[in-house]
């Protein structure tokens, strides 16, 4: 009897963690969702110029190499153009750790409130919307000065 009910919760359970997924894919902006685009030089084994994309897979801006020919919107100069255009419209990711028993202290950027939040992160996973303080966080995400602290 427990077998066939953990049978038929399976699937609900699969189902489930598929369709937060999916959620958090579509709060991303358009463009943080597009693979990157290496370019088309004819010289691409020779030029690399390193550049940035947000990758929807892990949650993290990510870095590759550009050959110098065509674009891509997902694709940034720096790791802060990135954050600012992507990872700061990601979810809170509390990460994946089950060992941990009180996690840290992080702050991630709420699109909601337009606002930098604290959760307890549990150390492992997560995504680049975890800031150690809120001065980074605010700094990285918010549309307003630093200043404005």
């Amino acid at each position: 009897m427990l077998r066939l009910l953990i049978l038929l919760c399976m699937p609900v359970l699969y189902a489930q963690i598929n369709f937060q997924q999916i959620l958090a894919w579509k709060q991303l902006p358009r463009r943080c969702r597009i693979p990157p685009y290496t370019g088309t030089s004819p010289l691409s084994h020779m030029i690399k110029i390193p550049m940035y994309y947000y990758s929807s897979q892990s949650g993290r801006c990510e870095s590759f190499n550009y050959s110098g020919l065509g674009k891509s919107k997902n694709m940034f100069r720096n790791p802060i153009d990135c954050l600012r255009k992507c990872a700061c419209y990601a979810p809170m990711d509390a990460g994946t750790c089950t060992n941990s028993t009180t996690g840290t202290t992080r702050y991630y950027y709420n699109r909601r409130f337009k606002m930098c939040t604290t959760f307890q992160f549990s150390g492992c996973e997560g995504n680049d919307n975890n800031f150690s303080d809120y001065v980074s966080c605010h700094i990285a995400c918010n549309r307003r000065r630093a200043e404005d602290l």
